[in-house]
């Protein structure tokens, strides 16, 4: 049975028991960064996510990660070997708030770079407990 790496389990509620300890935070990071990194560099051809948060990504009953939800991701073409094909694709811009790459949000040019940002979010979860968005300030914000 597989559960989401939701609020609850990075925050904690009395009702359902205390938030993650941190090796197994690591576990979960670790875990979520092999998911995303398969999808950009093993499968083929390569998808960019575009919805990296933490209610995305599952745990099973050892805390292994497992990414999910891919209903607005985007195959990305791969470059052929004169690389002819550019590293980004214009696209209409998706996600969700708090972990939208601002880059991606301000160009409009999809890459592999907005799934990190909006994973590195992820991680700034992990670590700090703190939503990705609290009394109107980012958590970029908070932690530089």
């Amino acid at each position: 049975m597989t559960q989401m790496l939701t609020n609850i389990l990075i925050y904690g509620a009395a009702r359902h028991g205390s938030p993650l300890n941190f090796a197994a935070r690591l576990h979960v990071a670790l875990g979520s960064a092999k998911g995303i990194l398969y999808l950009h560099t093993e499968a083929d051809p390569p998808i960019i996510h575009r919805d990296i948060k933490a209610s995305n990504i599952l745990l099973d009953s050892k805390f292994n990660a497992k990414v999910s939800d891919f209903g607005i991701s985007r195959l990305f073409p791969e470059a052929d070997a004169d690389a002819s094909v550019s590293a980004h694709v214009f696209t209409y811009v998706k996600g969700t708030p708090g972990y939208v790459d601002p880059e991606y949000f301000q160009t409009h040019k999809l890459t592999e770079k907005s799934d990190v940002y909006s994973l590195g979010v992820v991680f700034l979860e992990l670590l700090t407990g703190m939503y990705p968005i609290s009394h109107g300030k980012h958590i970029v914000q908070e932690v530089l």
